[in-house]
């Protein structure tokens, strides 16, 4: 049978000929065909058909002239057109199967929307309990405070009020919480200062967080200011001078203003007794923490130094009669012009003007027997 498509379609159409033509009219001729022209061409269309089904129509355009435009060759098969019919079921299939489909989907989303609503209120209403947590904490933290202050103050009901939102007031200059201010506060009650000199005190105290090296809270700020204030007698108008040097020190060495205001507590007490002001004792142990980089070592040994060298006036103490020895064969006073024992911070800087004078025994003696270390050299240390 195919070889009978061939014969009619060799007779019928000559394909050949037809690419040439259309080759030829290419090179040669240039077609403009206007919708008019278009409409009144004329087609001759002849179809060829197999015994399988196969066609092929051959097409043929003139325009109303009858001069030749072009030709197209087609083939159809039936099988195709088979195929394509059933493909096209299955299609419809397909589609209708989509359809539910789509419609079990949109069930999906419309469950799945509902459910999305339902997580969006628990959303909302956690994120609220969250809000509502963060808005009441500090309420909480605060009416602790308040607390504290009423178990130490003489303050309640309108006029405790009016005090906490002063201190509120005076917190809000250097950028403290009414809490903060409390806090401070409360520290200076409970050592004895009226409430109108805790609240100053308490602006001094948050005024110190602010500028200190390391982070301190309220009570750390307030109780390094109380505890210089107690031991050198210093009243609430010298709680800036006490911040300030330590501030100033901090700028000009290399030593921490925190570190200072943590331990310089630990040996005022014991140097205060001794005659020595809050600038003395600030500045050996700026000079001590210079060298040691700690001020609790350096606290802990000016406490030492200062207990011994108290020995100096007891005759009893064979310590304290190695060193009046020493300090008088070495020309220097430990008593004043009245008699009475010169504060550490003086003898110790008449000592370090001979010190580069002494012998490597004699520093070791001395430092054996002031601040109570070993002689490294037993048999061979120096003694007078």
């Amino acid at each position: 049978m195919a070889d009978n498509f061939q014969l009619n379609l060799e007779a019928k159409v000559d394909v050949s000929a037809i690419r040439k033509q259309l080759k030829e009219v290419s090179k040669t001729t240039k077609i403009s065909i206007d919708s008019e022209g278009v409409q009144k061409a004329v087609q001759n269309v002849t179809k060829f058909k197999d015994a399988v089904g196969n066609t092929t129509t051959v097409t043929q355009k003139f325009d109303k002239e009858g001069k030749y435009l072009n030709t197209t060759l087609s083939q159809t098969s039936k099988i195709a057109k088979d195929t394509t019919k059933e493909v096209k079921n299955v299609g419809n299939a397909v589609d209708d199967t989509g359809k539910q489909a789509m419609t079990l989907g949109e069930r999906f989303t419309a469950a799945g929307r509902k459910l999305q609503s339902v997580n969006g209120i628990f959303q909302a209403l956690k994120n609220a309990a969250v809000t509502f947590e963060q808005t009441l904490q500090p309420l909480l933290e605060f009416e602790d405070s308040l607390t504290e202050l009423k178990k130490v103050s003489d303050l309640s009901g309108e006029s405790l009020d009016e005090y906490t939102k002063k201190l509120g007031q005076m917190g809000q200059e250097v950028g403290k919480s009414r809490k903060e201010m409390t806090d401070a506060a409360t520290e200076f009650v409970k050592s004895g200062f009226s409430e109108e000199d805790s609240a100053e005190l308490a602006r001094v105290a948050t005024l110190y967080m602010n500028i200190a090296d390391e982070e301190l809270d309220a009570g750390e700020a307030a109780n390094f200011i109380i505890s210089q204030m107690k031991a050198f007698n210093l009243t609430a108008q010298d709680a800036m001078h006490i911040i300030d040097s330590v501030n100033e020190i901090s700028n000009r060495t290399a030593v921490s203003s925190a570190d200072l205001a943590t331990n310089i507590g630990k040996a005022s007490a014991a140097l205060a007794v001794g005659g020595n002001t809050y600038e003395d004792v600030l500045s050996l142990m700026t000079a001590g923490v210079e060298v040691t980089r700690s001020g609790a070592k350096v606290s802990r040994a000016l406490v030492s130094v200062q207990s011994r060298y108290n020995q100096t006036i007891d005759e009893t103490s064979s310590t304290g009669q190695k060193l009046v020895k020493w300090y008088k064969e070495h020309n220097i006073a430990i008593k004043d012009q009245e008699g009475n024992q010169r504060k550490l911070y003086d003898t110790l800087a008449d000592v370090s003007k001979i010190w580069n004078q002494l012998s490597k025994d004699e520093q070791l003696y001395y430092l054996n027997i002031q601040a109570g270390g070993l002689c490294p050299f037993k048999v061979n240390c120096w003694k007078p």
